[in-house]
């Protein structure tokens, strides 16, 4: 069991999933979070809330670094737990700093994780009809 599937920099893979997260991260986040369908994530599973909760967090410059990294730590370690991903050491400190200065990669990976689908074509454009993740396992 490695870490995440896809490199954090591979974002070209997918060209419309890398244009998704780059042009509203906050938006695919909320989208991914939904899909993972994680009953222990503190937001819940709800796609608007997750959204709002991260375009604040990584939006107000004072909070990227302190809040908006937390943040991002805190769930890719519930998709690490979710899926039994082994976790560098260094991880914390890793995942804290891609998610104050590289959301949209970050957002990119997660969703490639998960299987999320793009948030234009499968999760808030249809009211968050997306797939959701199952219960762990290899993607």
């Amino acid at each position: 069991m490695g870490d995440f599937s896809q490199g954090v920099f591979e974002c070209f893979s997918d060209l419309p999933l890398c244009l998704a997260s780059f042009l509203c991260a906050s938006c695919q986040y909320g989208t991914n979070m939904e899909t993972l369908n994680d009953p222990e994530w503190i937001l819940g599973n709800s796609c608007p809330l997750n959204c709002v909760v991260c375009c604040i967090t990584h939006s107000i410059w004072v909070f990227r670094f302190p809040v908006g990294g937390a943040f991002t730590m805190f769930s890719r370690q519930r998709i690490r737990k979710h899926y039994n991903l082994a976790a560098p050491t260094e991880s914390l400190l890793w995942d804290c700093l891609l998610g104050a200065c590289c959301v949209c990669c970050t957002v990119h990976q997660e969703a490639k994780q998960i299987g999320a689908p793009i948030f234009l074509f499968g999760g808030m454009a249809d009211g968050g009809g997306g797939k959701k993740a199952d219960d762990g396992g290899s993607s």
